[in-house]
Order: structure tokens, then C-alpha cells, then sequence
């Protein structure tokens, strides 16, 4: 069987969102005959691949990975063979997204080059109203898709609620970007101490613990066994860069007047 072909569809299925179990049920075979196909120890009927073909909108020597693809769907797998080939895996991958960013429209085509070259000097927000969102700051990219996005119900509301309230105080923001510093500084540390977090946030030990007592963090429990240091970690490194995307952008664009408070 051609290598190319389990790769193949293991990723434009996961491209598609589609459970195996789904899958199966739109092709008319069983969701071990999907799994088989995407590790390779069975391939589809030949009879099945017009099909399987038609539906990724790919030819069948751009599924069996005997022709270069040329479809949306052909260029995701490209990029994914070329992330994952690369030395510098997630600057490449960042560079990708800024360049389809910078496609929007005409006039963001022309900083195309300096995506390439990987400058990340400046800051770009985007909307479409009908057909999604795209924002991104300096070192960022959030890319969101209205077409897909459902009504949210009262419990994603208050979940939303609770998280603002939980951060809106200025110094449980120090706490959060402090140990998101500390990690970017230290990428080889998982954890960090009062101490570390006291040096990088300016702010006194009393604060610091209440801080932490309020927020979601990782308690380093074999570091505390080994050495009896309390260490912690934040348990989403996610959100102080959506934070910087999602919000600067539009603050800057409606030129608020934001002061720094010490």
C-alpha cells in the first residue's frame, strides 16, 4: 500500500472534522475498515476511491500521493509535510499563517515578503462580517471563522463572566504574564517559585500567594517532594497571547486611553 494514501486521509478526514465513525457511515463501511486505511494495514476497494476522492474535492493521484495537489485540501497536507520537516517548526508555521493573513486583500499583499523573511514589527486586525475574523499582533496569530460558530448558551456566558472577573485585578494580571515571561525566558523549565515570580512582578510575597490562590495554576508537587520548594505553573501558557491578540489590537484601533498603573 502507498504510504502517501493512509497519510493521505488520515489528515484530510481530520481536515474535514470527521470522526472515523462518521466517516464510515458516509463511505458505507465500518469505522475498523477507516481505522485499517489510516495505519496502513488495509487500503479502500478501488471501487471506493472515485469516491473517497470526490469527496475531499482531490483527484485520485492526489490522494494515492502520485500527483501534486492543488486544491485547498492538497495544500494543507503540503504545508503539514512541510512543517514537519522543517528545523524551526513553529517559526515556519507562524510565517504560513501571517502569508495567508496578508492574501486577504490587495493591499495586505504587499507586505507578503516581509512575512516571508519572518519580521513580526507590526500589528494587523482584519474583520469580515459576513465570513469570519482575523487578528493578529505581533507575535500572534488568532484566526476565527463566523460561519461555523453556534449560538452560546448562559453557562458559556458566566464562564466567560467568571474568567474576567478572576483577572480584571491588576496585579493577578502581573501574576499571569509574570509566569508566562518566566516561561518563555526559561523554555526548558516547567515551573517556577514565589521567590522567581515575587523577582519577575515586583510584587511582595503576601500578594503573590493570594494571587495564586485565585487563579489556574499547576502546584509542581515532585518538585516540592525533592527539593520542598513550592513551584507552580500556569495550566493554560495559552492565554496571555490570546489575551495580547484578541484584545491590544482593538484597544489600539479604538484609541482608548489606556495608562500604566505600577
Amino acid at each position: 500500500m502507498n504510504f502517501k494514501l493512509s497519510e493521505n486521509l488520515q489528515l484530510l478526514r481530520k481536515q474535514k472534522g470527521k470522526t472515523q465513525e462518521e466517516l464510515a457511515e458516509i463511505f458505507g463501511v465500518s469505522s475498523q475498515s477507516i481505522s485499517k486505511w489510516e495505519l496502513g494495514i488495509n487500503c479502500p476497494d478501488i471501487t471506493m476511491l472515485p469516491k473517497i476522492a470526490d469527496y475531499y474535492r482531490v483527484s485520485i493521484d492526489e490522494l494515492l500521493g502520485y500527483k501534486p495537489m492543488s486544491s485547498i485540501n492538497s495544500i494543507y497536507i503540503d504545508i503539514k509535510s512541510l512543517i514537519e520537516s522543517s528545523d524551526n517548526k513553529i517559526d515556519d508555521a507562524y510565517k504560513i499563517a501571517r502569508l495567508a493573513v496578508s492574501s486577504i486583500n490587495d493591499k495586505e499583499r504587499k507586505q507578503a515578503e516581509r512575512l516571508l523573511i519572518g519580521k513580526r514589527d507590526y500589528s494587523l486586525a482584519y474583520g469580515q462580517e459576513k465570513t469570519g475574523l482575523t487578528i493578529c499582533s505581533d507575535e500572534s496569530v488568532f484566526i476565527s471563522s463566523f460561519v461555523d460558530l453556534r449560538d452560546y448558551d448562559i453557562t458559556t456566558i458566566r464562564k466567560v463572566a467568571n474568567y474576567l472577573n478572576k483577572i480584571s485585578d491588576l496585579n493577578t494580571l502581573k501574576v499571569i504574564f509574570g509566569l508566562f515571561n518566566l516561561h518563555v525566558k526559561n523554555k526548558e523549565v516547567y515551573s517556577f517559585s514565589i521567590d522567581e515570580i515575587m523577582e519577575e512582578t515586583k510584587l511582595d510575597n503576601t500578594c503573590v500567594n493570594k494571587v495564586l490562590n485565585n487563579i489556574d495554576v499547576i502546584f509542581d508537587r515532585e518538585e516540592f517532594d525533592k527539593t520542598g520548594v513550592e513551584k507552580y505553573t500556569l495550566a493554560h501558557l495559552d492565554q496571555v497571547p490570546l489575551l495580547i491578540t484578541l484584545l491590544v489590537p482593538s484597544i489600539d484601533k479604538y484609541n482608548y486611553n489606556i495608562k500604566d498603573v505600577d
